[in-house]
């Protein structure tokens, strides 16, 4: 009996500048923000090969805008931590919500 792998799948080469989310809509990497709550202080974004950081407009009465403001495209929240906004998973665990990639 052989342990199998699970295959990964190349969608895109070098870093990812842009993605889709299940939903259909585009989002685009961006290398920071001027974040509003916190008096327009802008905060650069953790710098990931295959993520990234992308924020979420709240529209009132839209349930899809509903949740985190900063989401990373593995799927987890985003955080202020270390002086930038990171992914939360992959500061607790060193991997993405997807375990794609691991940098410890």
């Amino acid at each position: 009996m052989s342990i199998v792998k699970p295959v990964n799948i190349i969608k895109h080469y070098g870093r990812a500048m842009e993605a889709e989310l299940p939903d259909g809509k585009r989002v685009e990497r961006q290398p920071g923000f001027f974040i509003e709550e916190m008096g327009f202080v802008y905060l650069d974004c953790e710098d990931y090969d295959e993520h990234f950081i992308w924020h979420r407009k709240w529209i009132p009465g839209d349930k899809s805008t509903e949740g985190p403001a900063y989401m990373c495209t593995c799927g987890s929240q985003a955080v202020f931590a270390f002086g930038k906004i990171v992914c939360y998973i992959h500061a607790m665990t060193g991997n993405h919500a997807n375990l794609q990639s691991r940098w410890i």
